[in-house]
């Protein structure tokens, strides 16, 4: 169904309140439930750019209770109305944190404290999550996303990218089918915004998108930065067999422009052929970011793809595969890499999943690092 729109808002109080004091409570409720809009930054979703202050059906009950003494004013400058005040913004708060993914400023915040190994002046670490997605298991393969992300921060990591479908698995539709997808972006890539905001951190993340408006589905790779900006989704232009029939083809990709740099992005078999790097190469592109579920196939690839698209492209290409096995595929034997000029100067792999990183000079050199 459709995500719920409407604040209802029900307040009990343990006090009894007269006919003024309950009265008075709706004004203090809207004046918490506004002050929590604003400190989210919630905008209207009628007029973008204006602040949202509530929605036309929102609605307000006020209890009140028995115990003395009888309160007979409930605002501002009243304990009671303070407590209610507070009550109604730290519930917004929490309601559209669980519902919609928004988050104070700050929220989010890893405790841990950025470190690892010293990056040269200018450089950037990128942070390769080769995870084990578990085909179907939503809620657990996000919490393993996340993880990774902390992890990838405590190493002073600027960029985290993960595997195709990182969120699902490969093979989820027979598992969990597709009701489930919301209109992009959902709760869950909110959440990500925020990690992204909280944390100084930009993230690339695959996982299976529902177009809003259309409801068509894709195969897809979001795209955020540091400020928490959700800079939209690429969508997979070659979808593969019988395992991918849920998701359609998406159009001609534009690179993300993400610290400055044009930031060009395909999915797996998308650089089977030259066609697609070649394209975002021509839209400025100055690097190629693959994340994908490509276990190595007699005569299905890898193989070199990736340094030949590095080579025609004269781009980067930083291939992010995955590990682990699901009942149909066996991706342990998978291989993440870093390719510059049709050579491959790092090879990543990690049967059961692990977490890489290089850092980047934004021109053509790289290093490994080891945390």
């Amino acid at each position: 169904g459709k995500p719920a729109g409407t604040i209802n808002i029900l307040v009990l109080t343990n006090i009894a309140l007269s006919d003024a004091a309950l009265a008075r409570a709706l004004i203090t409720v809207t004046e918490g439930k506004t002050a929590a809009l604003e400190d989210l930054r919630v905008e209207s979703t009628y007029t973008p750019g204006v602040q949202a202050t509530g929605t036309g059906t929102d609605s307000i009950i006020v209890v009140s209770g028995t115990a003395a003494p009888r309160a007979t004013y409930t605002g501002g400058h009243s304990r009671i109305g303070e407590l209610i005040g507070k009550a109604s913004h730290a519930a917004v708060i929490e309601a559209l944190g669980k519902q919609n993914g928004y988050f104070l400023p700050g929220a989010k915040r890893f405790p841990d404290a950025a470190g690892g190994p010293a990056k040269a002046d200018g450089d950037l670490r990128i942070a390769l999550l080769h995870l084990d997605p578990v085909p179907g298991d939503i809620a657990g393969n996000r919490a393993r996303i996340e993880a990774g992300i902390r992890a990838a921060a405590r190493q002073g990591a600027d960029w985290v990218v993960t595997p195709e479908l990182a969120e699902t698995g490969y093979n989820f539709v027979k598992r969990v089918g597709t009701g489930w997808i919301a209109p992009f972006p959902d709760a869950w890539m909110h959440t990500l915004a925020a990690i992204a905001r909280d944390n100084g951190i930009a993230l690339f993340v695959g996982f299976a998108e529902r177009e809003k408006g259309s409801g068509t589905l894709h195969n897809s790779v979001a795209a955020i930065d540091r400020a928490g900006t959700i800079l939209g989704a690429y969508r997979k232009q070659r979808p593969v067999g019988r395992a991918e029939a849920w998701s359609v083809a998406g159009g001609d990709g534009k690179p993300f422009t993400v610290d400055g740099i044009q930031v060009g992005t395909l999915i797996c078999a998308d650089a089977w052929r030259p066609d697609t790097a070649a394209q975002l190469a021509g839209r400025g592109a100055q690097i190629l970011l693959s994340p994908a579920n490509w276990p190595p196939v007699e005569g299905m690839g890898p193989g070199d793809v990736w340094e030949q698209r590095s080579r025609e492209t004269g781009l980067p290409l930083i291939a992010v595969n995955r590990g682990g096995r699901e009942p149909e595929l066996d991706f342990s034997t998978g291989v993440s890499a870093v390719s510059v000029d049709g050579q491959r100067l790092f090879s990543f792999s990690a049967p059961a999943g692990g977490i890489f990183y290089v850092d980047w000079d934004r021109r053509q050199r790289f290093r490994e690092v080891r945390p």
